[in-house]
């Protein structure tokens, strides 16, 4: 019984060393440049719930309302072995993923 267990508990070890840790890394954007939307074609970009949500509450549809930049979110991505995980709108940003073995020693 106890070999089984220090076999089990190698094993566990074993994984966990293989496990690759990744880093969660939230990139901000100055601009909605290169967005492709207009404030001007709000349908094309915003439900109509949402349109009619903000009309009847008189919500002025902004910059804010604009997609992260496409040409941006693509540009990051060319960068190396980056996953992307989440865009925001309001933020104007995303959250991608890094695995450990891909960052400067400096960061880690």
């Amino acid at each position: 019984m106890k070999s089984f267990c220090v076999l089990t508990l190698l094993w566990l070890v074993s994984i966990v060393g293989y496990a690759q840790k990744n880093y969660s890394y939230w990139i901000q954007f100055s601009d909605k440049k290169g967005c492709g939307y207009e404030l001007s074609a709000p349908e094309s970009f915003l439900s109509k719930r949402s349109i009619l949500r903000r009309q009847n509450q008189n919500i002025a549809i902004d910059s804010t309302d604009l997609p992260v930049s496409k040409s941006y979110v693509a540009a990051v991505l060319a960068c190396g072995p980056v996953s992307f995980l989440h865009g925001s709108r309001y933020l104007n940003g995303i959250t991608v993923s890094i695995p450990a073995s891909d960052l400067p020693e400096c960061l880690e």
